[in-house]
């Protein structure tokens, strides 16, 4: 938990994931919460700017931003490379979460947020901004799927092989009619063998 001690509200952040590890294709969950103490203003004269990092390598210092939600709750969404979808719900003034849809292998990596609050001053009646908090780190691993990885060459195959036992069917099917025939013989017609014991 990383606090602002400033003077006026102090301020801390935390992170938690609803799961450390997901399937591919799952929804990954990941809660930023907000708190104050000291001489903590009204509800509705406290606002935050938060926004979301992620990055690859456990412990690495590049990191990308990958949302962020201003103090009037306008969400921007950076561009990314994945197809993956993320979206961000603000459960209550105080609570973010983060929603990675369709998780995909690349979005293994950690997460943490960061926000900056904003408060109505109430010895001047302005708004005051505090200074930025970060919170810690959580790692999400989306696991490997076996299945998947091996469903589309089963499937391939499948397809493969059925293809070539109709194409056996079909082609013997084939030659049966074209070379084995049932040839009758024709006799021949009673007034010519007449003509013959005539002859």
């Amino acid at each position: 938990m990383k606090k602002n001690t400033s003077v006026g509200p102090s301020f801390a952040v935390t992170i938690k994931s609803d799961a450390s590890s997901v399937y591919p294709r799952e929804t990954a969950k990941m809660e930023c919460t907000l708190s104050v103490s000291g001489a903590s203003p009204k509800t509705d004269d406290l606002a935050y700017e938060v926004r979301w990092f992620f990055t690859r390598l456990r412990g690495g210092d590049t990191m990308t931003q990958l949302v962020g939600v201003d103090r009037f709750g306008v969400v921007r969404k950076e561009p990314r490379n994945a197809s993956s979808d993320i979206s961000v719900q603000r459960l209550s003034t105080h609570t973010y979460v983060l929603n990675i849809h369709g998780t995909q292998d690349s979005d293994s990596g950690e997460y943490h947020c960061t926000a900056t609050p904003w408060y109505l001053s109430a010895s001047t009646g302005a708004w005051t901004q505090a200074g930025e908090l970060t919170s810690s780190r959580v790692f999400l691993t989306v696991r490997f799927a076996v299945w998947d990885s091996l469903k589309l060459p089963l499937l391939y195959g499948a397809s493969a092989s059925l293809g070539m036992g109709l194409f056996a069917v079909v082609l013997g099917l084939i030659c049966s009619q074209c070379c084995c025939r049932n040839t009758t013989h024709t006799p021949r017609s009673r007034n010519k063998l007449i003509d013959l014991e005539m002859d």
